[in-house]
């Protein structure tokens, strides 16, 4: 049986001996002191079940010492506190048990003339209150143990504090299920700063066995939480919510219990399982379960403003890193060191105030920097819907069970902001973290194929068979975002801008890269590099002429360069071969076998989707260097006959 841990304050050493022998030998372990600093010493640092602390810690004979009551105010507040004292009055008693803001003082007030039976009798029913009947709960950790989530919880706990604030884990998880017979530990759903989620099932002899998430971390950092319950949930039950049971605090440590009503949580997995281990099709319907039924529902509770912002400050406030990444003269140098280690992957990269140059497969192509098209716009404006979110959408705090029923179960988050983010948030997670690649080429046509085409008809068919699982699930994230962003793309794109660039890692002279984090930062990076020349190219204020004609251009194969009007374009490797290509069918349509043979020198076979891949890949590329809009080309023509055709400028 865990003995209950008293701390017994007072100066007058005699009775302070003769109390705390007195408890001790009712089973009770007591901690004995003699001061107000060494009181508070005890207290901060260390835990127990209740504190006995006499008035007048300094000086019995002063009638203005209220220091013990002063301590009970200050210090512990989830510790229960009885006040103690030889010269009772009821302005004192008022003081310990009347209210305050946060809370009364003491739970008790006691005369030391009332006898130590007195004493006795009240701390034991205090203790009925908070101790597991019958003793210790028993408490089985399946996948870690106490230690794991404790150093999750503080990082940097003394070593001299760890058995100590162990047995208070321990406790705080009896006091929260003290009508439990057996409790399990199963696994730890998540880790942030201050607090982690850890799943348990419950055993108890009255009510079967039951299952919860329990959030449990440092009071300070359990603020947000406390805020959310008190103030943003909903009075009802919404779909995919918890519904919080109750709390248990400690003097170091809060824990918030949290149920799922009709959930099965010991079959849930978390979104990135899911994404990794489930199939496609069940991916995709927790996608639309999450964005029409969950996230819907708290819009209908709650309701939806439409506000005109700033689009720059709204995502600035949402992604803060980005800023420190862009400052004047910045990203220059993080791309720079960056660029050191890229070659290991394959590219080169040369960079200006203006422009970032990739070089890759032969090919150079130039792309405006993300920095500056982002200062570029400073002053546009969206109409934006915001309203009250759910919680934080993350790959560990959705829990997806078999049933297909989804649960967010990370609440700190459930705020006021900009409902996009949501989407933004799924994109960037299967876009950027899931999507792992081995080589840069089918990357940079995986961002292509993104950004590049129409929003919501994304077609496998353009990039490597490994990206298509991707590229189907952003498809779902966009079209169930449909009703949120009324068609403005342009707000979205920048939205993926900011999630692009806060995963380009800061980097010093001396940043160590291990292959997968060099590729991830790469990813970012092209990622940022394609969708910035798209907002570039979108935030020009250009009334398209309909009538407009192809400028007169002219090919120097031998110099890699072709002139269109005043602009001289380099061109290199497959978009000089296409574009030569092109040029001498003479204005005919050319087939796909015919550039495939002419191009990659490969035999064509009709079977064989990565060719046509690489042929719509390679067109793109060379429509993004030589045409003013990509996406309504003047000079390379789609034909319906299944291939493209070169058109010149007709010259009189």
């Amino acid at each position: 049986m865990r003995q209950a841990r008293l701390l017994v304050a007072d100066n007058d050493r005699h009775f302070l001996g003769a109390l705390a022998d007195y408890l001790e030998a009712h089973g009770l372990s007591v901690q004995r002191v003699s001061s107000v600093e060494e009181a508070r010493r005890c207290l901060e640092d260390d835990w127990f079940h209740l504190a006995i602390l006499d008035i007048r810690l300094v000086d019995d004979t002063d009638e203005k010492d209220y220091s013990g009551l002063q301590l009970a105010r200050d210090v512990a507040p989830a510790v229960p506190k009885i006040i103690l004292t030889s010269f009772p009055s009821w302005q004192v008693v008022r003081q310990s048990l009347g209210p305050t803001q946060s809370g009364a003082a003491a739970v008790a007030f006691l005369a030391k003339q009332e006898g130590m039976d007195v004493v006795v009798e009240r701390v034991s029913r205090l203790l009925a209150e908070q101790l597991v009947p019958g003793g210790a709960l028993p408490i089985e950790w399946q996948h870690e143990d106490c230690l794991a989530v404790l150093t999750s919880i503080e990082p940097s706990l003394a070593p001299t504090h760890l058995a100590s604030r162990r047995a208070e884990i321990d406790d705080l998880f009896g006091r929260a299920f003290r009508s439990a017979s057996h409790l399990k530990i199963v696994r730890t759903l998540w880790r942030r700063r201050g607090y982690v989620a850890v799943l348990v099932f419950v055993q108890s002899a009255n009510s079967g066995s039951a299952s919860c998430v329990v959030i449990c971390g440092t009071p300070s950092a359990m603020l947000d939480h406390d805020r959310t319950y008190r103030y943003s949930t909903p009075t009802g039950q919404l779909v995919g919510s918890p519904q919080l049971s109750h709390v248990e605090r400690t003097t170091h440590f809060s824990a918030f219990v949290c149920v799922f009503p009709g959930s099965e949580l010991e079959t849930a997995v978390s979104i990135e399982e899911l994404y990794h281990e489930a199939t496609e099709k069940r991916f995709r319907e927790m996608v639309r379960t999450l964005y029409e039924n969950v996230l819907s529902e708290w819009q209908r509770e709650l309701g939806i403003v439409e506000e005109k912002k700033r689009i720059i400050e709204v995502f600035g406030r949402s992604y803060p890193a980005v800023s420190e990444r862009i400052a004047p003269g910045r990203f220059e140098r993080i791309l720079t060191v960056l660029a050191r280690h890229l070659p290991s992957l394959g590219f080169r990269l040369a960079v200006s105030q203006d422009t970032v140059t990739l070089q890759f497969d032969g090919d150079r192509i130039y792309y405006p920097n993300p920095a500056t098209v982002l200062q570029s716009l400073s002053q546009n404006c969206a109409r934006l819907l915001f309203g009250h979110r759910p919680g934080v959408i993350a790959r560990d705090s959705v829990l997806v069970d078999r049933q297909g029923k989804v649960w967010i179960t990370e609440t700190a988050d459930e705020a006021y902001g900009p409902l996009i983010e949501a989407y933004l948030t799924m994109e960037a997670l299967v876009r950027y973290d899931w999507c792992l690649a081995e080589n840069v080429r089918p990357l940079h046509e995986f961002e292509v194929a993104l950004t590049g085409g129409d929003f919501e008809t994304l077609l496998p068919q353009e990039v490597e068979a490994p990206f298509r699982r991707a590229l189907r699930s952003v498809q779902e994230v966009r079209r169930s975002s449909r009703k949120i962003l009324g068609g403005d793309h342009f707000t979205y794109h920048v939205g993926m801008l900011f999630c692009a660039l806060q995963r380009i890692p800061l980097c010093m002279e001396d940043t160590q890269w291990t292959p997968k984090e060099l590729m991830k930062a790469g990813h970012a990076l092209l990622s940022s590099l394609v969708l910035a020349k798209r907002l570039a190219r979108r935030n020009v204020a250009v009334i398209r002429d309909e009538r407009a004609q192809p400028t007169h251009f002219a090919i120097d194969r031998s110099q890699g360069v072709v002139r269109i009007g005043n602009r001289r374009v380099p061109l290199h490797g497959q978009s000089l071969l296409l574009l030569c290509a092109l040029e001498d069918a003479g204005g005919r349509l050319c087939s796909r076998q015919d550039l495939v043979e002419r191009v990659f020198g490969l035999a064509f076979n009709e079977a064989d989707a990565s060719q046509v891949s690489r042929l719509n890949t390679a067109v793109r590329r060379l429509r993004e260097k030589i045409e003013t809009d990509p996406e309504h080309p003047l000079y390379v023509l789609t034909e319906p006959g299944g291939g493209y055709r070169l058109v010149r400028p007709k010259t009189g």
